[in-house]
């Protein structure tokens, strides 16, 4: 994920967060199993989870993807809010 934080950080705010008692809620609403990826477009309803410790490439980037095609706030506006991509893992 670092990789397309490098190239796509500026269309999608990317996290890495560890699992805690403090986001264990947020991945319970996701429907999330244990741990994985939550992506939310900008408006903060959930797109699409992928749950797991690994992940394909392709699965990452068509989730991406997906978040990219969802309309953009225009330029102009006072506050842009991105689309985001957060990998919730298991600190061990």
């Amino acid at each position: 994920m670092n990789d397309l934080k490098k190239a796509q950080g500026t269309e999608v705010a990317f996290a890495n967060i560890v699992v805690s008692e403090e986001t264990k809620e947020e991945i319970k609403k996701a429907k999330l199993k244990a741990h994985g990826i939550i992506a939310k477009d900008k408006d903060g309803k959930l797109v699409q989870i992928l749950s797991g410790h690994s992940y394909d490439d392709k699965a990452v980037k068509a989730i991406l993807a997906k978040l990219l095609a969802k309309e953009q706030p225009a330029e102009d506006k006072v506050e842009v809010i991105k689309p985001s991509l957060t990998y919730y893992y298991i600190d061990q």
